[in-house]
């Protein structure tokens, strides 16, 4: 599988920053990644889970030891989404118990389940581009302080000429 390889966040910032202004996207996300020596999916998902979570580790440089438990959430709810769609491949959506009575398919509600939790911890790993670049966040030491405004009080020519008349 030929894929294209997924573009730093400096790379996604549009055509309107400068070179610096790329530059300092890099070097912020360069900042916030941790370690990536353990990641290994944990023992309790599926094979197949496994696969995936090893695909997403290789891809995706971004991650790192902290999105352990939110990548093993992704790819647990990708492997119960396939079987609900493996379940429904060959079954109606809607259909008629013994009583007559119409029944939507229960597998229907768990693939929504399993879509849900994928989208959340997707956008929480940051895996689509749009998603990606919300994580993006300023240095500590580069926020901005907050400017203490002064507010000087004017006085009123009027209030002071009749001071002055007093």
């Amino acid at each position: 599988m030929n894929r294209k390889a997924l573009k730093p966040v400096a790379l996604h910032t549009g055509k309107d920053l400068t070179i610096k202004e790329k530059q300092e996207r890099a070097e912020r996300e360069e900042y916030y990644r941790l370690g990536r020596l353990q990641l290994v999916p944990p023992d309790e998902l599926s094979e197949r889970a496994k696969i995936k979570f090893n695909q997403i580790v290789a891809e995706a440089f971004w991650l790192d030891e902290l999105s352990v438990d939110l990548l093993a959430a992704y790819c647990h709810a990708w492997d119960k989404w396939l079987e609900c769609v493996a379940e429904m491949k060959d079954k109606k959506e809607i259909y008629m118990d013994s009583d007559a009575k119409i029944k939507q398919n229960p597998y229907r509600n768990a693939l929504t389940t399993y879509t849900n939790v994928m989208a959340k911890m997707s956008e929480r790993l940051g895996l689509g581009n749009i998603d990606r670049l919300r994580l993006t966040v300023q240095k500590p030491e580069e926020k901005k302080e907050e400017k203490k405004v002064e507010i000087e009080v004017q006085k009123n020519p009027f209030e002071e000429f009749m001071v002055k008349v007093k």
